[in-house]
Parts: structure tokens; sequence; C-alpha cells
């Protein structure tokens, strides 16, 4: 009876705290790794907030249409609904306004559309409004309208160079106090009878990712060019195609790849190509630039001269990021050393910014064994031109002395299995939140035809198993194998994406499994590649000396001194940032004029300042200069000092020094700290 009594209280105790935990009263003073980590909050996801047809025709409220933007929410097959104008120029204009948008360093907007058409001939596009150039910009890859007449959905991701042009994201949001973002729907398509539009969803997400499609093409030999660099952003057929030469200097170009950022322990970039040549004629290489040699450095083991489209994949690993990283650009080139007029075309180019494994204690075979004497850093390389390629090998085996669960598939003491995780260095920049995590992988199930398959898992360290299938502790992701040929596999994992960094230890780990197995007879697998990064949101709150809008620091004048002998006279103030930020500028008393001075090295990444003026006078300017520049890692140093009314400062990441230099007053200056 009392040992009855002792364990109906313990239940009942642990009801008690459990039900105050879920209420927050008495919330548990743990979390499932080691320490609190930070969950993105409704600062980088974004949902409709109004929306206008500025030009079609509203159908009647139903069960499945709401008759507004109210029904462009979520994916559930409610719709906002209408019909297209039979005369005129512009026959639908649909437009979504989202509001309240903040960057928070973010390097890339992503849209995400679904909708869809009665009948194909209303054909349509998906635009962005630009309210520095007061233009729609087409979101459509290559400009292709759309027109399906089934519920589809489209993913686009913008960045400053999207468009060929240059276009900060901060372009997109309104300056007023609405933050405004607005989408819409467009047609012009001549049809003489009116056909439906349905708007199931709209959805904005803001992000610092590291994957990153083009954002600029250098030509250095003068070749043809056919479609520019924006048609190399998905594997869709359409293509950017360059033409040797016949004689001269033969085929060399680059893609640079900007605004990059990655997180401090980052060690390697990934490369994703996919093309082919006219004709074989023209042989070809990959290469990948250091900043630091200065030089290009081969990432293809084989001569490229493939005349069908092939995907090839590569990694620059274990690699100090600063050397193939400068100014926020990465540059990938395709070189040959022959002369002909056969053509290079490149359907999809990306580069992904992230980590390897370089510690063979951070990773186990926990069933079967290890096989060939490898190890876990053999995954670092990726080179899928190399005909043998080095791998981590695992023999598989019936039983295990500590296995995870799910380390095995088929009958446990029957069927051969094998199961090993390995760990990568991730840690998450200060005041940021996890909003993906992004893999990629290249394995085999055997080196022999087999019917055992393997699967990755990306481990989840809180032990909550919500929200996609979990094996054992790993969350099931990518493509399987069954094969002895190579599978590769990427992607990106946004469901409690946080839950997979384990923020103590500053670590990401992924397993690789036997998930299902039919074989009686060992077998021995091969693990060729593994890469592990993160998506993520900065902080409301700038790092540094200053504090976010509505506070002020102010610093006094002391012993100023008119030009020439100005240099490193007066104030000097220092802002180190991981989000966007703006400083404006002003005087509180006297003469309201002052200078502006750029150090060369006083930027640690790549961006432009932005001159804006506040005072009714407006801004002036000494020479022709009225904004600095960075080339590389430096700001461009001019010879005379800007001259400023009250102006805004703008940046996106890094750390900057000014100096006002000449002042015939001895007022304060103050500094304002103003997010945008």
């Amino acid at each position: 009876m009392k040992k009855l009594l002792r364990y109906s209280l313990a239940s009942f105790l642990i009801l008690v705290f459990a039900i105050a935990n879920l209420l927050g009263i008495f919330p548990f003073p743990f979390s499932f790794s080691g320490k609190s980590i930070p969950k993105a909050l409704a600062c980088y996801q974004y949902a409709p907030t109004g929306g206008l047809l500025q030009t079609g025709t509203e159908v009647t409220v139903s069960a499945t249409n709401t008759g507004s933007w109210r029904g462009t929410l979520a994916s559930d097959d409610v719709y906002w609904s209408t019909t297209n104008l039979t005369s005129g120029t512009d026959r639908l204009d649909k437009r979504i306004y989202i509001d309240g948008v903040v960057l928070n360093g973010a390097n890339k907007l992503v849209i995400t559309y679904e909708g869809y058409v009665s009948a194909t001939g209303l054909t349509y596009l998906v635009q962005i409004y630009d309210n520095s150039s007061s233009t729609w910009r087409t979101l459509n890859d290559c400009g292709t309208t759309l027109s399906s007449i089934s519920d589809a959905t489209y993913t686009y991701e913008i960045y400053d160079g999207y468009w060929t042009v240059t276009t900060p994201l901060a372009n997109f949001i309104t300056t007023d106090s609405n933050k405004r973002v607005q989408l819409r729907i467009y047609s012009t398509a001549a049809i003489i009878y009116a056909r439906y539009h349905y708007l199931d969803r709209m959805q904005l997400e803001t992000a610092v990712d590291t994957y990153y499609t083009a954002g600029g093409m250098t030509n250095t030999f003068g070749g043809t060019v056919g479609n520019d660099y924006t048609y190399t952003y998905k594997s869709d057929d359409k293509r950017m195609s360059v033409t040797n030469k016949s004689s001269g200097s033969p085929m060399d170009y680059y893609l640079s790849f900007k605004n990059v950022q990655y997180y401090s322990d980052a060690n390697a970039i990934l490369v994703n190509y996919e093309g082919y040549v006219g004709n074989a004629a023209l042989t070809y290489n990959i290469k990948i630039y250091n900043f630091n040699t200065p030089g290009w450095e081969t990432l293809n083991s084989t001569t490229l001269s493939n005349t069908g489209e092939t995907a090839y994949q590569f990694a620059k690993s274990n690699i100090t990021m600063s050397r193939y990283v400068s100014g926020g650009e990465i540059r990938i080139e395709f070189v040959t050393t022959t002369n002909n007029t056969r053509i290079h075309y490149i359907d999809q180019l990306y580069v992904v910014v992230g980590s390897v494994n370089t510690d063979t204690g951070l990773s186990e075979v926990s069933f079967g064994s290890v096989a060939g004497g490898t190890t876990s850093t053999n995954t670092q390389s990726l080179d899928t031109t190399a005909a043998s390629p080095v791998t981590w090998q695992q023999a598989t085996a019936t039983t295990a002395t500590a296995p995870y669960a799910y380390d095995w598939g088929g009958t446990y003491g029957t069927n051969y299995s094998a199961a090993c995780n390995l760990s990568f260095p991730v840690t998450v920049p200060t005041s940021a939140a996890v909003t993906g995590v992004r893999y990629a992988a290249r394995f085999r199930s055997a080196n022999t035809t087999t019917s055992a398959t393997v699967e990755l898992g990306i481990k989840d360290y809180s032990g909550q198993f919500t929200g996609v299938t979990i094996a054992g502790g790993w969350t099931d992701v990518g493509t399987t194998n069954t094969s002895s040929t190579y599978t590769y596999t990427d992607g990106i994992l946004q469901t409690n994406p946080e839950d997979s960094i384990d923020t103590t230890n500053n670590r990401a780990n992924l397993r690789l499994r036997t998930s299902a197995s039919a074989t009686t007879g060992s077998l021995t697998r091969d693990w060729d590649s593994a890469f592990v990064s993160i998506r993520w949101i900065g902080s409301l709150s700038p790092t540094g000396s200053l504090t976010l809008s509505g506070q002020s620091v102010t610093w006094t004048n002391v012993n100023p001194e008119n030009p020439p002998n100005n240099t490193g006279k007066g104030l000097t103030c220092t802002v180190s940032c991981n989000t966007s930020w703006s400083v404006t500028v002003t005087t509180s008393s006297g003469d309201p004029q002052g200078q502006l001075w750029s150090a060369a090295n006083s930027m640690a990444y790549g961006g432009t300042f932005k001159y804006t003026s506040t005072g009714a006078a407006g801004p002036t300017y000494q020479g022709s200069a009225t904004s600095f520049t960075t080339s590389g890692t430096n700001v461009a140093n001019y010879s005379t000092p800007v001259t400023f009314w009250p102006i805004t400062v703008s940046y996106t990441l890094g750390t900057i020094t000014w100096t006002t230099l000449k002042g015939s007053y001895t007022s304060n200056h103050t500094y304002t700290l103003l997010a945008l």
C-alpha cells in the first residue's frame, strides 16, 4: 500500500510539473541540447496583410473563394479567385501586400507562390515592386510566363544582382511605417474569354543563406554569349551559352557569386554544375579563384568534354574561407586550351558555403565495422569526375554491440546492415536563429549489386520527434541508394531546424544507415562525401558601440582643425554589425557641416556607403565622389573627404570606422543607429 501511495504521489507531482511547464509557470531549467537554441520568431517569415485587384474581375465568394487576399495565407485549396478582362493592355493585375518586413541582415528574399489558371491561354507573370526604380521586376525563371492549369508551387530566391542590375534588398521594402513588400500576378494575355486565376498562397522569407546562384559574369576572352547568367539559376533546360573562338584567346570566363556570408567555422565550398558542350572537341576545366595566392585552382580531376547534359559536383574542402571569398565574392571559371567555334552550355550552377568533418574523433561506426582502414575525413573531398573516389567504407553485419535505434534494416540477426555517423563544425552566429539546415552527400549501398537500401539522416538533438520522420534520433532526408552506382543528394531541412544544431558543442551530425535489407552476406559500403551548412536570420539588435533606433550615443568634438591638416583629427566612431543598419549623423548646434573620412582596411566585408540627404539644404560634396565603394576588403580611400549635411550611412555587414575631420564648431555630434 505504501509503495502504491508513493508511486501515485510521484505520478501526481510529475503531472503537475508537466502542466505547469506547458503553462510557463515553472519551466524546466534545461534544454535538450545542453543550452537554449534560439528559435526564429515571426521576424523572418511573412504572410500577406492586404491586397488589391487593380485590374480584373472579382468572383463571387464561395466555399473555395474568399474573394480577397485573405485566401492566400496558406496552402489549403481555398483561393482568391478572379477573372481577367477581355480587352485592354492590362488584363489582370492582382496585388498582394506584405507589411512589417525587416531584413535583419538578410542577403536573400525567398518568395513562395502557389496558384493556377483555368485555361492555358491566361499566361501571367509573378512580379515584385522595386521602390527605388519604380519598376515591377519579374520573378519568373528567365521571364517565362506561367500557365499551369493545376495547382503548382513556385519558389523565387532573389538577391542583389538577381536581374543583372544592382538591386539591394532594401529596394523592395517601403521606407514608410508600413515596411511593405508588394507582389502581383500580372497578365497582358490577349484572350477574348474571361478565365479564372486562382491564388492559393503567397509567402515571404528573409534569410542569410549560404546557397548562392550567380550574380555576375566576366567574359575575359571576348567570345559570344547567348543568354545571360540568369539562365543558370535552375535545372530547367534554359541555358546560358558561350561560343569559343577559332583563333586568339580560347574560352575563358567566370561567374561571380556575390553577397556571400558564412559562419565562423565554415571550411568548405560546394560547387554544383550542370552543363555540356556542343562538340567533344571543346574540352574544358572548372576552377575556383584563390584571392590569396592569387590564382585559379582546378576542381575537376578529369578534363571534361561531355556532349550530353551532365551534373557534376565538387568541393573545395578544409580551407581558410577568406582565401576564396573576398569582398563577399566567390568566382567559378570555365576555361579551355583549344581554339574552335564550339559552344559551352550551362543549365545550372550554384555554390554552397559550409562544413565538412575534420575530426575522426567525432565519427563512429555503430553497426558493422570500418573497412579498408578508411576514416571519416575521406568524406571531405568531392569530385564526381574522379573514376575512383577516396571514401569512408563500412562492412555490413547482422548484429552490433551498441547500435542506435534503426541502425539496421531487415531482420536483426539475419540481414546485413551498417550504420555510421559523423559531426561537422557549425557555430551559429551570435544572436542569430537557425531557419534551415542544408546537407549534401554522395554514397552507394555497396561496391557490388545489392538488395540493401541506405539512407541519410540529420541528427535531431531535441528528442521531441515532431514534424517529420525520425529514425532513432535522426531525421531521414534526401534520396536513398540501392545500387553500386553512387547517389548524390542535397537539400534543406526547415522543419524545426534549430533542433539539428548542438549549440553547446557547435556541431551538426549526419548518419548513413541501412534502412532496408534482404541481404544474407556481408557487403562493403562507400560514403564518398558529406557536407552540412545552415540558413539563419540575424538579430534585430546589431552588435557594437551603437544601439537600436530611437536611442543615440554622443561624442564631443575635441580639438577640431581646418583642412588641410585635418587627417586623424576630430571624432572617431567604430561600429561592428551582424545585421543591416544605418547611421544618421546630425549636429546639435553650430555649423551643421562636417566631413566624413573613410580609411583603408576599415571594412571587414564588402559593401557600399550610401549618402542620403536629411537636411533642408541637401548634401554637398567635395570632388566628384558621392559614395565609397569597396574593392576587395578595403574601402576606397578618397584623397578629398566627403562633406556632409546630415547624412545616412547604410551598410549590410562588417566593421566600419569613420572620423569627422573638419569643424569650425565645437558642438556635439549625435549618431543614431536605425534598423533597416
